[in-house]
Parts: structure tokens; sequence; C-alpha cells
């Protein structure tokens, strides 16, 4: 996810649990470009555009997918094309859809520091706990 945020790729964290039929649905809402799973999940991203980049983390080879693990060989060093706006996009999350299909909603980056105190506070992490 630090790669993610120093490249300036915006995130989409997704629930395991989806579905095949929720996938292609969600990847239509927004710009994706990448795909990073497990390959007990690869599946469920059949049928969606060639061009995205599919990562497999297990270390297995398989069909259309990249091994992320790969990157080992990539340059340590990275100098980022620009810096990064607060108004730019960090992360990508779908509303729950309870009343309709889930909507995308888009955060910037001035709004990490707040969702991580929320969610610290949510969950009750307190230190030595």
């Amino acid at each position: 996810m630090i790669a993610c945020m120093k490249l300036g790729a915006p995130i989409l964290p997704a629930a395991t649990l989806l579905g095949t039929p929720d996938v292609p649905g969600r990847a239509s809402c927004g710009p994706m470009k990448v795909v990073v799973t497990e390959e007990t999940h690869a599946g469920k991203f059949d049928g969606l555009p060639p061009a995205l980049l599919c990562l497999n983390t297990s270390g297995v080879d398989s069909a259309n997918w990249l091994q992320l693990m790969a990157a080992q060989n990539a340059p340590t060093h990275f100098t980022p094309n620009r810096a990064m706006l607060a108004a730019d996009p960090i992360q990508l999350c779908f509303t729950s859809g309870t009343t309709s299909w889930p909507k995308l909603l888009a955060y910037p980056h001035a709004s990490y520091p707040a969702k991580h105190l929320s969610t610290l506070y949510y969950l009750g992490l307190r230190e030595g706990a």
C-alpha cells in the first residue's frame, strides 16, 4: 500500500468475500489498471480488460498473471514523477450497497490520517491491549 501511495496510484481494497459477479461491476466503476491478489482469487478477474496488469502474490506461475515476487529484482531507489497533492485520491472505497448497487467514493491524501485515527478508535485499539 505504501508503494501505491508513493506512486500516486489510488488503492481500492476489496474483501476476499466478493464473488465473481461482484468484481466486473466494481472494476467498471473506476479506472482500475492493476490487480494484486492471491492465486485462489484470480478466477474472479477472468473476463476483465486484457490491458489490466494482474499480479499474483502466491509466487506460483499461472496464466495471464505475473508474480509479484519478480519485483524483488527491481531498482530499490524510487523518485516520484511529481509531488502528491493533498487533494489527490489515495484510497477508493465502495459504499455498503444496502439500498442499491454500491457506489465508489474517493478519499484524498488529506483524509488518510483522519480515517486511520477513526479506525483506531472504532476498533478499540489502544497501547498495551
